[in-house]
């Protein structure tokens, strides 16, 4: 877990191989050895940056909001995991001449800049994941990837779903999977739960009632003394759900953001519950 107090993770001069840092909601910057093999970074992740070029090509997982910044200091990446941001703008991978297989998952606003895939030509694995505003005109046909070997489009919107299968045409190994109806998307798009029913539908529906409830009951929210009530109430309902459940780091951050989005949007910035996170 970070500690918002440091400022630097200097590993430069160590012989560290593999780097794991979650729950960052502080400006951070994280300096790499060059024996690094795999970096996970979890949380806010606008204002973190990367500094120094490990000697192999790891594998960078980013789980949040990564921001353009964060990928131009990964220009080095052999894999590259984007899970669960706001938007994406894939811009900087042009840049990323060693990059060998991509995930993109849960990204559930826009996913753009997808023309820059075609400038990876290492590019072997190409895989989307409950991604549901991609930038299909812009998506390259697979002739544009010469060492591709695996492209999945998996739970992404019907209309995507139809002019990406145009892309993957007579490729051997593309797949197109899941494509949702306007009236799934129109439902579940503002759900910050709806990647939870992998868990079990017990997990998913519970927080997802728990959700809609706090938003219902907002709506005719007239005070902030009201208003701090819902959250809190939320707050301590969603957390005995997931003591119920045993969460995992991933789900508890989602988790957290939950109660902290509706507070940043109800209650203002400032608002102690806007940085609630789970004891």
């Amino acid at each position: 877990m970070h500690d918002p107090t440091i400022g630097v993770l200097d590993l430069g001069d160590a012989s560290v191989r593999s780097v794991v840092v979650d729950g960052i909601h502080a400006p951070l910057t994280v300096r790499v050895s060059p024996s690094l093999e795999g970096i996970s970074l979890a949380g806010d992740l606008a204002s973190v940056r990367i500094e120094g070029v490990p000697t192999h090509a790891p594998l960078v997982q980013l789980w949040g909001d990564s921001g353009q910044g964060l990928l131009e200091g990964c220009d080095w990446a052999g894999r590259l995991e984007i899970s669960d941001a706001p938007s994406l703008d894939l811009l900087p991978l042009s840049r990323m001449r060693s990059l060998r297989e991509l995930t993109v998952r849960n990204v559930y606003g826009p996913v753009t800049g997808c023309s820059a895939i075609a400038a990876v030509a290492k590019l072997e694995r190409v895989s989307f994941m409950r991604c549901y505003d991609i930038d299909v005109a812009g998506f390259p046909n697979h002739q544009a990837l010469p060492n591709l070997t695996w492209i999945s489009f998996d739970d992404i919107g019907a209309a995507d779903a139809k002019v990406l299968r145009t892309r993957i045409d007579g490729f051997w190994n593309g797949h197109v999977r899941h494509a949702r109806s306007r009236g799934w998307l129109a439902a579940n798009t503002d759900n910050p739960f709806r990647t939870w029913d992998k868990d079990g539908a017990e997990l998913h529906d519970g927080a997802t009632t728990l959700w809609k409830h706090a938003q219902s009951r907002l709506t005719h929210a007239t005070s902030i003394e009201t208003r701090t009530a819902i959250i809190q109430d939320f707050a301590v309902a969603l957390e005995q759900l997931c003591r119920e459940h045993l969460l995992d780091t991933l789900r508890r951050e989602q988790a957290a953001e939950a109660v902290s989005a509706l507070a940043r949007t109800h209650l203002g910035d400032g608002h102690h519950l806007a940085r609630w996170t789970l004891e």
